[in-house]
């Protein structure tokens, strides 16, 4: 079973990751994730193809 604080966390770094797109530039985006240890797999994911984001994620 998958710990739920670990998600959760996981989940606020995506969202800060995405904002950081959307207001200053996927670098910046990309920094956030990175120095907020998401996987580089879900990094991928929601820079590359917004379009896969999960419902959850922030969106603008």
């Amino acid at each position: 079973m998958e710990d739920s604080r670990v998600n959760e966390e996981l989940a606020a770094a995506v969202n800060k990751g995405i904002a950081a797109i959307l207001m200053d530039g996927v670098h910046e985006g990309i920094k956030v994730m990175k120095d907020n240890h998401v996987p580089l797999q879900i990094a991928a994911r929601v820079i590359l193809d917004p379009n896969l984001r999960r419902s959850t994620d922030w969106k603008h």
